[in-house]
């Protein structure tokens, strides 16, 4: 990645999942793009930072320039987190890719079947 330019800095509360969290559609959207799995972190608390930078794959998609990432922190370890570029019409919809602005196909594969293996694995 080219040298990112941090614009803004938000940190929030942490927050924790459990097994039925998992199940609810944002949750399924957001681990569908982390590169682990979320079963070690079942019930602690996982920190988030949301920055606004520019330099980043996604920038140039909604010509702004712009892109907000949510860092996930586990004990202070980077664990995960989103991105997603800002859009100067408010237009930008669907799952956020991930911190390196891949798809959930780029990273799962066949994302039908992840889900399905996801929702199986979770459900019980």
């Amino acid at each position: 990645m080219k040298d990112l330019r941090l614009f803004h800095t938000k940190e929030t509360a942490g927050k924790s999942f459990s097994k039925f969290d998992l199940l609810k559609f944002f949750n399924e959207q957001v681990w569908a793009v982390q590169y682990n799995e979320p079963d070690e972190y079942f019930n602690k608390r996982i920190d988030t930072v949301t920055f606004i930078i520019k330099n980043q794959p996604l920038d140039e998609q909604f010509d702004i320039g712009k892109t907000i990432v949510t860092v996930w922190l586990f004990e202070g370890e980077v664990i995960g987190g989103s991105s997603y570029p800002i859009s100067k019409d408010n237009d930008v919809g669907g799952a956020p890719p991930s911190l390196d602005g891949k798809t959930p196909e780029e990273i799962q594969g066949d994302y039908q079947k992840w889900l399905e293996g996801w929702q199986e694995k979770y459900e019980g």
